[in-house]
């Protein structure tokens, strides 16, 4: 053996730790399990026989060789590359030139889209996610590594991944040879077909994940835009940051409850001694006192009926989405993707309106860029809505939290001084909040109808 001698070698590594970092996967503390040398027929065939056990994540290497004749299947990829677009460009320049463009215009969107996750994608151990379509395998493999993880032990899961499995919720991605194409639930609307070799799309077609749309918006499927702040739910996490800030906003709002009771007691107390003391010599202050005793139940109705409202929106709006909500992440339209050439059949994977536009938007024939531009502008269009209603949505929570907090002040304020706060008195109050808890409603209901005739 000399300097620069090489060899085939298959070498099998499994590892009980999985990290995301960016949406990239990674494996630490790897654990070498076998390592093969021999000709590439005996190695090909170890690889088909590599086996583990369930609790790990394992990769196989692929045949070690030359590094010179790696990195010359590299350029050989890239001149390939290079060779399609020549090709393209003969068989037709404008539609090449169009497909290129509208590539483009789709990693822009793409960008965008996956900011607007991040609200989502945040609150799933996941941190700032980059990615925002995976291959099949991949959301296989996440599938795989989530079963891994709700098995594991409680000691078993420090040393795994918390995110494992919550792309592939989205999606629940099939093989049609083994489970068909009409994999859809009864709440799903589907499956819709598409025939996968017309469109050039693979195996390695990327699926798109995107649980910030604004069906998840207006359904309440996104739990950081949950403006139930008086109790809470099952569906939030001690340390969440929506935990954080509703714990935060809760005391607030019961110190400012405390406060106006005080206000009110002390002024019951004021006026009921300033009734009593000028009942006989001043019968006017008595007058003055005698009103400011009805401002005292006024206010004290107020502060009732500002915790009353607030709850039967709260719940009047959870039963009304409760009926529109799915029990799981998985996403309302299945789509099947049909490819005979391929020894799966192709796949199928759940989706709302913004991913399938996004999934065809991939169309790689260049005589098709008219389709492919209608899908991208589609695509762009979505974009936008999702950027504006999560904007739409997150005022809402805000203001929603900010009328709960002055709406017991209002209540003071009138006990004292029979004013309003600004241009704010309870009645404006009463109205903002309701109209506020109602937006949800109106999305859900208009989203509702898009999604039923589109299908349809």
């Amino acid at each position: 053996m000399g300097e620069g001698d090489s060899w085939p070698a298959l070498i099998v590594v499994t590892s009980k730790q999985e990290q995301n970092f960016g949406g990239n996967i990674y494996f630490y503390k790897l654990n070498l399990k076998d390592l093969y040398t021999g000709d590439e027929e005996y190695l090909e065939g170890k690889y088909n026989e590599v086996t583990v056990d369930d609790t790990e994540f394992v990769f196989v290497t692929a045949l070690i060789k030359d590094p010179i004749a790696e990195a010359g299947g590299s350029v050989l990829e890239f001149g390939e590359e290079v060779g399609n677009l020549v090709d393209n460009f003969k068989k037709n320049a404008v539609g090449t030139i169009c497909t290129l463009l509208l590539d483009l215009l789709r990693t822009i969107c793409d960008g965008i889209q996956i900011i607007i996750n991040m609200i989502r994608t945040s609150t799933l151990h996941r941190g700032l996610d980059f990615r925002l379509a995976y291959t099949y395998e991949e959301l296989h493999q996440d599938y795989e590594n989530g079963k891994a993880y709700e098995n594991a032990n409680e000691e078993e899961k420090k040393e795994l991944n918390a995110s494992a499995g919550t792309r592939d919720s989205y999606t629940d991605v099939k093989e049609i040879m083994k489970y068909g194409t009409g994999y859809e639930e009864d709440w799903q609307k589907g499956p819709i077909e598409i025939d996968g070799n017309k469109y050039g799309f693979t195996m390695e077609t990327e699926i798109p994940v995107i649980p910030m749309d604004i069906y998840n918006l207006s359904v309440g499927n996104i739990s950081f835009l949950d403006v139930n702040f008086l109790t809470g739910n099952e569906y939030h996490d001690d340390n969440s940051p929506w935990m954080i800030i509703r714990n935060v906003a809760v005391a607030i709002i019961h110190i400012t409850i405390y406060l106006s009771m005080a206000v009110l007691i002390t002024s019951l107390i004021w006026h009921g001694i300033h009734i009593v003391k000028g009942s006989i010599d001043n019968p006017q202050a008595r007058a003055e006192h005698k009103q400011g005793l009805k401002r005292f139940c006024t206010s004290l109705l107020m502060i009732v009926g500002t915790i009353v409202i607030m709850a039967l929106c709260i719940f009047a709006n959870n039963m009304f989405l409760g009926d529109l909500r799915a029990e799981k992440d998985e996403l309302p339209i299945r789509v099947s993707v049909n490819m005979p050439l391929e020894p799966s059949g192709g796949y199928s994977f759940s989706t709302n309106f913004t991913g399938y536009v996004r999934y065809m938007s991939q169309i790689e024939d260049v005589d098709m860029y008219g389709e492919k531009a209608t899908y991208v502008f589609s695509y762009l269009g979505l974009v936008i809505v999702n950027l504006l209603g999560s904007l739409v949505m997150l005022v809402r929570m805000i203001l929603m939290l900010i009328l709960a907090i002055v709406g017991p002040i209002i209540a003071a304020v009138h006990a004292i001084r029979n004013e309003s706060i600004g241009a704010i008195n309870f009645n404006t109050w009463v109205k903002l909040y309701v109209s506020l808890a109602a937006i949800q409603i109106f999305f859900a209901i208009v989203c509702r109808i898009i999604l039923e005739c589109a299908i349809s």
